[in-house]
């Protein structure tokens, strides 16, 4: 069995040859397709990452939808996170409103 193959091998040695640089290639692209991939990502993330530094506060619509449709996250209410208020409260109190 082992001598057939080999002569099978031996009589279509461009085939064989092309065989292997079809295998190695698609190896090679797909881990280039998964490096790039990975390093786009990481860029993205260091980008935001650096670009939301010194960020306290974000103004977010109300709606949970844009006008494309678009899903925004949930996000908490503003009352729920530490150190703040209500602005429309304190301009009534202040008499500003």
């Amino acid at each position: 069995m082992f001598s057939l193959t080999l002569k099978g091998l031996l009589a279509h040695k461009l085939r064989f040859a092309l065989t292997g640089v079809a295998v190695i290639l698609g190896v090679a692209f797909m881990a280039g397709t998964l490096v790039l991939t990975d390093t786009v990502g990481k860029s993205f993330d260091d980008l935001f990452k650096t670009n939301n530094q010194g960020i306290d506060a974000v103004v977010v619509r109300h709606e949970s939808q844009d006008h494309r449709g678009m899903a925004w996250p949930e996000v908490a209410s503003d009352r729920e996170l530490p150190g703040t208020f209500d602005l429309r409260e304190e301009m009534g109190r202040r008499g500003l409103l």
